[in-house]
């Protein structure tokens, strides 16, 4: 994290260069310019600037890993108890059909990561009983599967 002090000296520096550039250059340009310019400053906010970005990385990257206290099912890992619609609903994971799977996925494919590989294996498993029944639950492919056993 930059301290107040760190922040006071780059926000100069920026004021600075941005005041003597030339007022068509682009902002990289006068980043760059900037950063070779300054390298006694850039060298201090170095380890700040990166330990920040990669909080910053971390803090989006987990929230595509599931947590404990997910639902389980057999054969997959953690998924979430609900799904987000894009109605806004929220309905019970093990309640949903294989509609309602697709619809989520297509909210989670703007997202990428983990859970929608997951859902996409879900859907897979749900494609063959849905096409029997196009209302089966998640819930009731499990109790078919759990009697199979």
């Amino acid at each position: 994290m930059l301290t107040a002090t760190l922040k006071r000296e780059l926000e100069l520096a920026v004021e600075t260069a941005v005041m003597l550039a030339d007022p068509n250059s682009q902002d990289t340009e006068i980043a760059e310019r900037l950063y070779d310019s300054e390298p006694a400053l850039m060298q201090k906010l170095a380890r700040p600037l990166a330990i920040e970005r990669m909080i910053w990385t971390m803090k989006r990257r987990r929230q595509h890993i599931p947590v404990p206290g997910q639902m389980v099912l057999p054969g997959f890992p953690r998924l979430p108890e609900r799904i987000r619609l894009k109605d806004g609903s929220r309905p019970l994971l093990m309640q949903s059909n294989i509609k309602q799977l697709r619809e989520f996925r297509q909210i989670l494919t703007k997202r990428k990561g983990a859970r929608l590989v997951i859902v996409e294996k879900l859907i897979d498993y749900m494609t063959p009983y849905s096409l029997k029944k196009s209302t089966i639950t998640v819930a009731e492919i499990v109790a078919l599967e759990a009697g199979q056993r």
